[in-house]
């Protein structure tokens, strides 16, 4: 599976870095301009080090529980993404004759702060293979 990340995809909004300045954790907020608020996140948990593991679990224990509190989801941007692209595919949106077009894409995902499946929606603008020159 191919992962995507923060650090070379969309800028967190707010991260934690280990003391060899790896990306340890990551969340990007999403979704102001249509209404829900959510966060994307992504956490290295091969980065975290040892003695540092049970205070990040307390803290990412403590995030969750508020997010939870305030009703705004929490989507792993590793689960995220695969789903997203296989229901790109399957709906082949993709194709040329969607060139500009943004779409719609549902999919099915664990908001890990209520720790339940939820509907999202992201919206895809199809680019052309290849851009024109300025």
């Amino acid at each position: 599976m191919s992962e995507k990340s923060f650090e070379t995809l969309l800028g967190p909004s707010l991260s934690y870095a280990n003391s060899k300045g790896e990306i340890v954790v990551a969340l990007k907020r999403k979704g102001l301009k249509y209404g829900q608020l959510y966060y994307l996140f992504e956490v290295h948990y091969d980065r975290i080090e040892t003695e540092k593991l049970g205070k990040f679990n307390a803290v990412w224990s403590s995030v969750k529980s508020l997010a939870r509190q305030m009703n705004i989801p929490l989507y792993d941007i590793n689960e995220v993404y695969p789903r997203f692209e296989a229901k790109a595919k399957e709906l082949e949106i993709l194709k040329s004759t969607n060139i500009g077009k943004t779409i719609d894409v549902e999919i099915d995902v664990l908001d890990h702060a209520t720790e339940t499946i939820m509907k999202l929606t992201i919206g895809i603008t199809v680019l052309p293979k290849s851009l024109p020159k300025p």
